[in-house]
């Protein structure tokens, strides 16, 4: 459409120029003394445009010669450009296609052509850092501009030299040159320091680090547990050497991390491996009164009193982690330790129910080496109460007989004797 409307307006514009010449019968007279010359206005008309065509011809040829060096360079220019660009996608290609060397060659060709040289050099650093290649990330690192953001890009990757190649003394300068640069980001920055606390094993300053990314959102909730798992016993360990209390220590931590089971788990078992039983103890009791962990439970069983109390705190949660093999396990050692048979039984067959291998390590940690005995509820060496009876049975049992059994002082294999004998005649047990 916009081609016609050309046309019907250039044609327009034809016929009425043509009109217009038509009516020129004037004439124009120069003198250029001693000369004179007399011309139409047809004539002066056409000399004119003739002129104006010619002239900007010869402006526009002037024009090019002039500007050819200019336009030569800009064309080289972009031939570099259009060359860099190639060789970047190569770069991009042998990458994805498992070729490094392929790779790197297509970077060193793109950073000749000092097109995009820093991002260039960045690339293959990025690229020597991946697959560990110690040289060629330090001669990419040395292309890189040490001003302007391309220092803070070299920080940066200074660090992660630093923790690839595990070279402290880089790694500690490039991360005190973040801390007073502030052109990168806090995420980027906070990732670098828990990584290097995690090599370093600086636990707190890995914790810090951690926790700033997870207020952020910038770490995953099973990353941050890692994190916290490892660096809880550690601390908690340099705070007692320090003359720290326990429960000082223990107050100073967030609330929130304070009711994680797998953080109460590793404290649980950092005490426990300083022998430090009653503060683990204590912090298990306190935590078991508010909610129940199987984490918990499992640091708990070497630790575990024979007393009442912790029964009857573990049977609080039996009804809601009945299919708990290590909440039935802890109880089965309580009603061992208590020498209520009846209970001890029922625990013994719902662990054989849910878990047959921890059952026997339990039964056979309860015989007395180096003899054999039969475990208290067995009347024989092979003899084995049947699985299916469950709690039900235990609970029957234990209604007539839990007074007796927690005074008994009957030998093992009597008191066996007798639980045998109110399971088969229930008329005796009711009498």
């Amino acid at each position: 459409m916009r081609t016609v409307l050309a046309v019907l307006i250039a044609a327009v514009a034809a016929v009425a120029f043509a009109l217009w010449f038509q009516t020129l019968d004037g004439y124009v007279v120069a003198v250029f003394p001693p000369y004179r010359f007399q011309l139409s206005s047809q004539l002066l008309v056409l000399l004119a445009l003739l002129f104006l065509f010619v002239g900007y011809g010869v402006l526009r040829l002037v024009a090019r010669i002039i500007g050819t060096p200019a336009s030569v360079r800009h064309w080289r220019e972009r031939r570099r450009l259009q060359r860099a660009l190639d060789a970047l996608e190569m770069a991009v290609v042998g990458w994805e296609l498992g070729k490094p060397k392929m790779s790197f060659k297509a970077l060193d060709r793109a950073y000749r052509l000092k097109q995009g040289a820093a991002a260039v050099a960045t690339a293959a650093c990025e690229a020597a850092l991946a697959v560990r290649d110690e040289a060629r990330a330090e001669n990419a690192l040395a292309r890189i501009p040490d001003a302007g953001d391309w220092l803070a890009v070299r920080q940066v990757l200074e660090a992660r030299f630093g923790l690839v190649f595990r070279r402290i003394d880089r790694l500690e300068a490039a991360l005190a040159a973040l801390e007073r640069g502030g052109k990168v980001a806090p995420s980027v920055r906070e990732r670098l320091r828990l990584e290097a606390g995690v090599l370093l094993e600086r636990w707190e300053m890995a914790l810090e680090a951690a926790r700033k990314l997870r207020r952020h959102d910038a770490l995953p909730a099973p990353e941050f547990l890692a994190v916290a798992v490892k660096a809880y016993p550690a601390l908690l360990l340099d705070a007692l050497r320090c003359g720290r209390t326990f429960e000082a220590w223990w107050e100073s931590q967030p609330k929130e991390e304070r009711q994680l089971p797998a953080l109460v788990a590793a404290v649980i078992r950092a005490l426990r491996r300083e022998g430090e039983t009653a503060e683990a103890l204590r912090l298990a009791e306190t935590f078991l009164r508010r909610r129940y962990a199987t984490e918990v439970v499992a640091e708990l069983l070497p630790l575990l009193p024979a007393e009442p109390a912790w029964l009857d705190l573990l049977e609080r949660w039996l009804g809601e982690n009945e299919t708990d093999p290590v909440l039935h396990e802890a109880l089965l050692r309580l009603t061992l330790g208590l020498r209520l048979w009846g209970k001890a039984k029922g625990h013994y067959a719902q662990l054989m129910q849910r878990d047959p291998v921890r059952a026997r390590v339990v039964a056979a940690e309860t015989l007395l080496p180096p003899e054999r005995l039969a475990l208290p509820w067995e009347s024989a060496p092979n003899a084995a109460f049947p699985v299916s009876h469950g709690l039900e049975n235990a609970a029957e049992a234990n209604t007539a007989a839990s007074e007796e059994e927690r005074t008994a002082s009957q030998p093992p294999a009597a008191e066996a004797a007798a639980d045998t004998e109110s399971d088969t005649n229930p008329t005796a047990r009711k009498a």
